[in-house]
């Protein structure tokens, strides 16, 4: 089982008081409805994965959660806030693991070095925010799918997330996933998202991507071809909406 997300509401996109907290121009943090976004996507997905087993026969309690995230700041906060909604033990290897195939659409807007910007210049800051320990590749310590080119055109990012994807997936089938009891969830950005979805014919082009657009796909370990269940559904984002407003209210 797969899930795919973008991440959460981007300070840089929120307005002049969260811009003042940015520490790195390139990679904004969350904000705090976004963090909230990210939760709500959370326990979608522990509700669309009752409803699955509950239909297949298997227990859903028992599965664990192997999350791979893009490096940029947002998507990483959003995987943390997405694993809030299981169980600690259950979280693969106790980490989020960071792999440069997910990360954003590298277009000239951003600096060259972007991606020596996030988690492998200071650790220490991020970790401060997100309470599980990251790892910087996936399956080992450095080890990407892909490398991304600069500065990239839409073609090199459709490239990019088949050729990362499919060096990922069948590890995922044949070697973590040989139980059928380990989901994989995948944290990156709108058009990466979109990407995803064109590779598995899935994607709605009359419907956006917002943010934490959460979709589920069935893979097929026979022949690796997937079926997309749900695509960009947005319902959890009224959730966190209201619930932000409450807690803004409650803090006036």
């Amino acid at each position: 089982m797969l899930f795919l997300l973008r991440h959460g509401e981007r300070a840089d996109k929120a307005g002049p008081e969260e811009k003042e907290k940015i520490s790195i121009k390139c990679d904004p943090h969350l904000t705090d409805l976004g963090k909230l976004q990210a939760r709500k996507a959370g326990d979608k997905i522990v509700k669309l994965l009752k409803d699955y087993y509950k239909e297949s026969g298997l227990k859903s309690e028992e599965l664990k959660y192997l999350i791979i995230s893009s490096p940029f700041r947002r998507c990483i906060e959003t995987a943390y806030n997405v694993s809030q909604a299981f169980p600690k033990e259950s979280i693969y290897g106790g980490k989020i693991y960071l792999n440069d195939y997910l990360c954003d659409y590298l277009g000239d807007f951003h600096p060259e070095e972007v991606l020596k910007f996030q988690v492998r210049t200071n650790p220490e800051e991020l970790q401060k925010h997100v309470e599980l320990d990251l790892q910087d590749g996936f399956p080992e310590i450095g080890n990407h799918a892909y490398a991304p080119i600069y500065p990239e055109g839409t073609l090199c990012i459709r490239k990019r997330v088949s050729e990362g994807h499919f060096k990922i997936k069948p590890f995922y089938i044949n070697e973590i996933n040989k139980d059928s009891n380990v989901v994989l969830i995948l944290v990156t950005h709108g058009f990466v998202v979109e990407c995803f979805l064109e590779l598995y014919k899935g994607l709605d082009e009359t419907r956006k991507v917002n943010y934490t657009s959460l979709s589920q796909i069935v893979i097929d370990p026979s022949d690796l071809k997937g079926k997309v269940l749900v695509a960009q559904d947005h319902e959890h984002l009224k959730e966190a909406d209201e619930e932000y407003m409450k807690l803004k209210s409650n803090s006036l």
